[in-house]
């Protein structure tokens, strides 16, 4: 009886976070489509300009305005 408590409260979590996650994916994808290509596009320049790969961070934070 505690495993089945137990296996359903993990499926439960499971899904809503799932749900969540999606609710999430599909509001970024609806409202923000352009501003996540924006810093994309932003990254991907900062990247090419300095020559570092990967480093987003850093480079965000280093870039001169």
């Amino acid at each position: 009886f505690l495993h089945v408590q137990f296996i359903i409260r993990i499926f439960l979590t499971v899904s809503l976070s799932a749900l969540i996650v999606s609710e999430i994916i599909r509001m970024l994808i609806q409202r923000s489509a352009r501003t996540i290509l924006l810093i994309l596009v932003t990254v991907y320049t900062v990247e090419t300009d300095t020559g570092r790969d990967g480093r987003w961070s850093s480079l965000m934070l280093s870039r001169p305005s």
